[in-house]
């Protein structure tokens, strides 16, 4: 037990804090020099009574100390919630899946197979040091059909993949969507207006550890069609579980829900910068912590399918983005270039990965051949 005013005010800014532990040994070893250099002060004191005032001196040094503590703590943890969400597990992983699919006569019309979707815990100070500082508190709100649905957070990189967490919140509770049934929020991206509009390919998740009965923690992973400077467009559509419209389609009436929409522009941002360089013979690649471009898969000639896409840091340790039955990104996207782009739901350390390893199938226009690839991209 503590008895020493200092020790008593040590426990008050350490005991409600929930912070890492790398962040609470900090804490201490500042604790401990601050009592070295109050010390000090109480001999400088004895010695020169009227230079140094007892008081005056002691309070200074813990009001230092006590200043620098919780700047580190607001340091450590400010888009703490973020990384967790976007890049840890918050969103449940799957496991590998077949799912049957019916025709209206009730026979099997096909059967899919689904990898598993696989998430990983995030290690926050790295997450600080490869994207802390391009994050973007952003705060926006817009209200519809009882929602009020805030963007929180966002990033994205020179690529134009990103990711952006969003709340929404009903105080007469959120409700999920059924299976096979329609959302009740729907969200999407664009860019430019009316018919010229480019629609960003995009995937949201709902990070259930963040939720509550009133509010869901939306994650959302894009991917831009057009230049990662244009303006974004988030469109907010919500429906109340009630109203339906309807259409009549082929003589038949059919309903479909009400959706009141809003939107918001996401404000500029700086961009997570990308590593350039990796190749092998005419395919080349562009890897940020947050998202990879591979460029040259595709030409006139034919078309590539990835089956396995493996980081390798210089280490020796490795980042698979994918494998034959199971995925560790968030989503995919075949830009109208021909590049093939991945949002990862990890963070990769771009500047540390020395190779990008890459399993795929080519197929030939000419004759419809198949061929497999085995590519090693190197800088």
């Amino acid at each position: 037990m503590r008895n020493d005013p200092n020790d008593r005010l040590y426990e008050l800014f350490s005991r409600d804090a929930e912070m890492p532990r790398s962040l609470d040994e900090r804490l201490e070893t500042c604790y401990e020099a601050v009592r070295r250099q109050s010390r000090k002060g109480e001999i400088m004191q004895e010695n020169h009574p009227k230079k140094y005032g007892k008081r005056g001196l002691r309070t200074a040094l813990i009001l230092a100390a006590a200043v620098c503590v919780l700047a580190g703590a607001a340091l450590a943890v400010s888009h703490s919630g973020f990384f967790a969400s976007v890049f840890g597990d918050g969103i449940p992983a799957t496991q590998a899946h077949d799912e049957a699919y019916y025709g209206e006569d009730g026979s099997l019309d096909k059967t899919e197979h689904y990898p598993a979707f696989d998430r990983a815990p995030v290690d926050e100070e790295q997450a600080d040091s490869l994207i802390g500082d391009y994050v973007s508190a952003i705060g926006q709100s817009v209200a519809l059909n009882g929602y009020t649905v805030t963007v929180r957070e966002c990033v994205i990189d020179e690529n134009g993949i990103g990711a952006v967490t969003l709340d929404a919140e009903n105080a007469d509770g959120v409700k999920r969507q059924e299976d096979g049934g329609y959302p009740y929020l729907n969200l999407f991206f664009t860019q430019g207006e009316g018919d010229a509009a480019l629609f960003a390919d995009d995937r949201s998740y709902i990070d259930e550890a963040a939720s509550t009965d009133t509010m869901l923690r939306y994650v959302c992973y894009f991917i831009l069609s057009g230049s990662a400077k244009d303006d974004v467009t988030l469109h907010v559509r919500a429906w109340d579980g009630v109203t339906m419209d309807t259409e009549s389609i082929d003589g038949e009436t059919h309903e479909f829900p009400h959706y009141e929409e809003a939107t918001t522009t996401l404000p500029a941002a700086e961009f997570v910068p990308a590593a350039e360089g990796f190749a092998d013979g005419g395919i080349s690649a562009s890897l940020s912590p947050v998202g990879l471009v591979l460029r040259g898969l595709d030409n006139e000639s034919g078309e590539t399918v990835e089956d396995k896409i493996v980081l390798r840091y210089a280490d020796g340790s490795e980042y698979v983005v994918m494998d034959t039955d199971f995925i560790s990104f968030a989503v995919a996207y075949e830009r109208s270039d021909g590049s093939h782009c991945y949002a990862f739901n990890r963070l990769a350390d771009a500047e540390n990965v020395t190779e990008i390893c890459i399993a795929a199938h080519r197929y030939l226009y000419a004759d419809d051949s198949v061929t497999e690839l085995e590519l090693t991209l190197t800088r």
